[in-house]
């Protein structure tokens, strides 16, 4: 028997795991870690609910309580860096089936991106690698939903995001990235057939606002990629929309106004991104 946590999947829960109860009793609890068990295995057990079909323990359970540990320090560096590779390889799985686990292993490599940021965990090559990947799956994902009834939140655009602006906002991010990571918001904001209605836009504007945020920003990149963007058709066949191309342009102007949005908040104590503020108003109305 597996109290209904048995599952078809990469990484199929063990028979052995802690009933739903056990984790339903952490959340009651404030996140405390139970008596006589330790985060990092209960993290580890946790991160088998990655890509599982049911959200409460895709979501509530597996990341939300994994995010709560990390954000409180329960869960140390050396914890996460054990978690990587589990999280990293349904980032790489391919086919439909495998879309929850490619969106849920990116939003908790996000975890482990944003820690890494405060207190180095991943080796060079590693978050290369990463930084690679996540741009091909920005790009490249043809699951774009949102919340689904039926499986809940999928997301793979948001948190794809997620987890590129913990990596953008590394020092390992080399000058010549930035280009690439405007280039993968461009392409999957030109691409997308649909408007995005759960928020995807204000994710992706987060990370060109991190790339702008960037002490060795490339402005001049920056601002021909977002005047790209402000020039995209409107998407009209006389006064019908054309649905792809009206979908695209709508995704366009609703990152490019938070991107603007972002960028004035953040100019509010830190005035380069006030001048960049000014400076892409300028260049996409002008």
């Amino acid at each position: 028997m597996c109290g209904g946590l048995c599952w078809s999947g990469r990484a199929t829960v063990a028979a052995d795991v802690h009933p739903v109860e056990f984790w339903r009793d952490i959340v009651r609890h404030e996140y405390a870690v139970p008596a006589g068990a330790t985060a990092p295995a209960l993290a580890r057990e946790l991160a088998e609910f990655v890509g599982h079909p049911d959200p409460v323990l895709r979501d509530e359970f597996g990341y939300t309580i994994t995010a709560e540990w990390v954000r409180r320090g329960t869960l140390a560096p050396e914890d996460l860096r054990l978690l990587v590779p589990i999280w990293r390889a349904h980032l790489r799985a391919a086919g439909p089936d495998r879309v929850l686990g490619r969106a849920f292993g990116a939003l908790n490599l996000a975890l482990a991106a944003a820690a890494d940021v405060r207190h180095p965990l991943l080796e060079e090559p590693e978050y290369r690698g990463l930084l690679d990947e996540a741009l091909q799956l920005l790009t490249n994902e043809e699951d774009l939903r949102g919340w689904d009834p039926a499986v809940g939140w999928v997301h793979v655009t948001a948190h794809v995001a997620d987890l590129l602006k913990a990596l953008v906002r590394s020092p390992r991010l080399q000058p010549a990235d930035q280009s690439r990571v405007l280039a993968a918001l461009a392409r999957r904001l030109e691409t997308a057939p649909e408007v995005f209605v759960h928020g995807e836009g204000d994710r992706l504007a987060a990370v060109a606002v991190a790339v702008a945020m960037r002490d060795d920003f490339d402005r001049v990149e920056f601002l021909a990629v977002m005047t790209r963007l402000a020039g995209l058709p409107e998407g009209f066949s006389g006064i019908a929309p054309v649905p792809v191309a009206y979908a695209v342009r709508r995704n366009a102007v609703a990152f490019l106004e938070a991107v603007y949005f972002a960028l004035g908040v953040q100019g509010l104590k830190h005035p380069p991104a006030k001048a960049t503020a000014e400076a892409l108003l300028a260049a996409i109305t002008g």
